[in-house]
């Protein structure tokens, strides 16, 4: 199986996905971990540096489609870190054929 790392900016949580389980009725959270100072993030799609570490990854996605509430077929893992400024947000998404992804907008 392989993977693909995402790399994420937002400033706010506006928009934030919640987790749930189809057995829990109370939404699961994911805690996002401080950064300490002199702490930088590269925006290269990796996620080496220490912060992400220390992060415990939200899993346990649910799919919308094909089949909404039902859990997802590939593995996901969420990491969230922050400092005075920013809300950094990083996925590991990991896919099993991974030349079967199609890329309708390459354009950026």
């Amino acid at each position: 199986m392989q993977k693909i790392c995402l790399l994420l900016i937002a400033l706010s949580l506006m928009g934030w996905i919640q987790v749930a389980s189809a057995e829990q009725e109370q939404p699961r959270s994911i805690v996002a971990v401080r950064m300490t100072e002199g702490e930088p993030i590269h925006l290269d799609g990796k996620l080496e540096e220490s912060v992400w570490n220390r992060a415990e990854p939200g899993t346990g996605f649910l799919q919308q489609e094909p089949s909404d509430g039902v859990p997802a077929t590939e593995e996901t893992e969420v990491y969230v870190a922050y400092d005075s400024d920013n809300l950094y947000r990083g996925a590991i998404l990991y896919d099993s054929d991974p030349d079967g992804i199609l890329a309708y907008q390459k354009q950026r």
